[in-house]
């Protein structure tokens, strides 16, 4: 386990340090990982949370939403960090905007899985965040919810 965390740390730093070079930019720019594809980011994100790498998760999960802010997963992970970061008034901020996209989501098709799954992940989140709040924080608020 600790290896396999090492492992892939060492893979991100690898891609980011191959983007420089091949796009030519400095070690003080931290836009590197803008130059991949957003799902690609949105999964490395989710690499970050399993490894609870959750700074370096709301950074690029941070960067996602400046690019576009209509995508619910990001929204739900980055509230899932500042949860894990004991951070209710953040997460519960993340996890209102994503509800509020889901719940539009469904009025225009109720069935769908995915907009239901992620209303109810939102739904479980935002009591962990007001938890952390209220003051009633405990270490299970930290188990990772980051499946698609």
């Amino acid at each position: 386990p600790e290896d396999a965390r090492i492992h892939i740390l060492k893979a991100l730093k690898g891609i980011e340090e191959s983007m420089r070079t091949h796009n030519d930019l400095s070690a003080e720019e931290n836009f590197v990982f803008e130059l991949l594809p957003f799902e690609f980011r949105v999964c490395t994100a989710r690499i970050l949370i399993e490894l609870k790498e959750y700074t370096k998760a709301i950074s690029l999960l941070d960067q996602l939403v400046e690019e576009d802010d209509e995508v619910v997963e990001v929204w739900i992970l980055l509230g899932h960090c500042h949860i894990s970061e004991n951070d209710g008034e953040a997460a519960g901020e993340c996890l209102s905007r994503g509800k509020e996209m889901v719940t539009e989501f469904l009025k225009a098709d109720a069935d769908n899985l995915l907009f239901r799954e992620q209303k109810d992940r939102i739904e479980s989140l935002e009591k962990k965040a007001q938890n952390i709040t209220t003051g009633c924080s405990s270490q299970e608020n930290a188990e990772p919810t980051t499946s698609a």
